[in-house]
């Protein structure tokens, strides 16, 4: 079954314009259609109840209307949901929005349809900015792990979301501050010299006698077959905290701050080759703020000293290579 964005691009390659005000559409499933305007734009109609109110997209360049109007394919009227997208800049994250919609409101009741329709937009807000960002692969190597850290290895995947850091959502040292415990999660590219992580200043991994410190070591490689993506992980993660709209709503808002888009055309397959969980305590291969002697020099920040961690050298703090976290 193609996606939305090929839809769209068959609907296009139809010499038939449609008159002004009307669409060419094609039925997806009952009730729901893609479409492109007369302005040649992607949209999405749906068939609500009569008397529903017209959605809020939260966005000012995803349009909506409610119309009464002949449904397409008919000769009857109906009630017509219509988005409309004012930027092509955003047509891959609204053809995932449309096959998301598609997916979830199959087998939604035509009176239930326009609230579901309303709660996907709300959970979809944070991604209609940034057209032109993406993530380098590093960064995106680095959100693959804290995503497989949080639909993996926690028990308790709601207070993961609510300690994760999120990277870019605020700044802080730890990928994830618990009221327990720390977790600082490496991922790095699978290599036949071994993994290596790079330790960014001297408190990433200066952990406290009173307040635990993890480390989360994962490598990756790369695996059209049979990888994982990242938007996979963000699937993974909202499956487990389904009925938790609150906390959805956080996860999503902190993952658009990382410049993550819902668009799996542009993320790498990845298998993952390596995860293992240390405790950070003792004598585990460091530096710290106590690793030097009054501290570094004067004029070198102790947060712009950067170094490499051999992992191999890390094995006497292994707590487990096998999740969930226990």
């Amino acid at each position: 079954m193609n996606g939305a964005l090929e839809n769209w691009r068959r609907l296009r390659d139809n010499d038939k314009t449609p008159e002004t005000g009307l669409f060419n559409a094609m039925n997806v499933t009952e009730g729901i259609w893609l479409a492109v305007d007369d302005g040649d734009r992607a949209s999405l109609l749906l068939e609500v109840p009569e008397g529903a109110t017209r959605v809020d997209t939260r966005a000012r360049l995803l349009r909506p209307d409610l119309q009464e109007m002949e449904v397409p394919g008919t000769e009857t009227l109906g009630t017509l949901a219509i988005l409309w997208l004012d930027d092509p800049r955003f047509e891959e994250v609204f053809a995932a929005f449309a096959d998301e919609v598609v997916q979830e409101l199959d087998s939604t009741p035509i009176n239930d349809r326009n609230d579901a329709l309303q709660h996907l937009l709300d959970i979809w807000r944070y991604f209609w900015t940034n057209p032109d960002g993406s993530l380098s692969f590093e960064e995106e190597i680095g959100l693959f792990g804290e995503l497989l850290f949080l639909a993996d290895w926690l028990p308790d995947v709601a207070t993961g979301v609510q300690g994760w850091t999120g990277g870019g959502f605020r700044s802080t040292t730890r990928d994830f501050q618990l009221q327990a415990f720390d977790i600082e999660v490496k991922t790095a590219r699978s290599l036949p010299t071994g993994i290596t992580h790079r330790i960014h200043g001297l408190s990433q991994l200066d952990a406290s006698a009173d307040h635990p410190l993890f480390l989360f070591s994962c490598a990756v490689s790369l695996d059209d077959e049979g990888g994982v993506t990242v938007r996979e992980l963000a699937e993974r993660v909202l499956e487990r905290i389904n009925g938790d709209p609150e906390t959805a709503d956080l996860f999503n808002g902190k993952l658009a701050s990382r410049g993550y888009r819902p668009d799996s055309e542009k993320f790498q397959a990845l298998s993952v080759d390596h995860q293992r969980l240390f405790r950070v305590e003792g004598s585990f291969p460091r530096l710290a703020r106590g690793s030097i002697p009054g501290g570094p020099p004067v004029g070198i920040p102790p947060e712009q000293v950067n170094y490499n961690l051999e992992i191999a050298a890390c094995g006497d703090w292994l707590v487990t290579d096998t999740p969930p976290m226990r």
